[in-house]
């Protein structure tokens, strides 16, 4: 009985050590000079509702940079450009402290980042995960009031990579 505790306690410190939280731009390469088309998702602050746009994102790689364009087809006004910079030996995404890397063998990788920041001028954990395959992508961000124990989707990214 003790042998299977100390197989069971062995496995499952292992599988704890292999999560990954630390990210290198190679991991991020396969996403340079893509384009994508898709969706964006967001809960409205004024009333709770959601709301779907058109929404196309362009993402290059400058040296530790990711760089991503984001386009709104139906409100130009809104477009922004980010640069999202590995930081601290690749555990921050930008201002994001990593929390998880999860890079599957098909090739899929998954990004868990959290930061304490606002949400609609209330301080919060925003927590971030973004999920990328070879042509679909995902970011979502979640919240969390500080104080409490629910998180609520603020909103959602979905694309699929276009080819012009």
């Amino acid at each position: 009985m003790r042998y299977r505790i100390l197989i069971i306690a062995v496995l499952t410190i292992n599988h704890v050590n292999a999560q990954q939280t630390t990210l290198n731009i190679e991991d991020l390469i396969f996403l340079d000079n893509t384009r994508w088309k898709g969706t964006l998702m967001y809960v409205n602050y004024s009333d709770g509702k959601e709301v779907d746009i058109s929404k196309e994102l362009k993402i290059t790689i400058q040296g530790n940079k990711l760089i991503m364009e984001n386009t709104y087809p139906n409100e130009p006004k809104a477009n922004t450009r980010q640069a999202i910079k590995l930081r601290k030996n690749g555990a921050y995404f930008g201002k994001e402290k990593i929390s998880s890397v999860d890079k599957q063998s098909n090739g899929n990788l998954t990004i868990r980042t959290k930061t304490i920041g606002k949400d609609n001028g209330v301080k919060a954990f925003l927590i971030k995960t973004y999920t990328i395959a070879s042509e679909t992508l995902m970011i979502a961000k979640e919240v969390q009031v500080l104080g409490s124990s629910r998180i609520f989707l603020r909103n959602k990214s979905l694309f699929k990579k276009h080819q012009p």
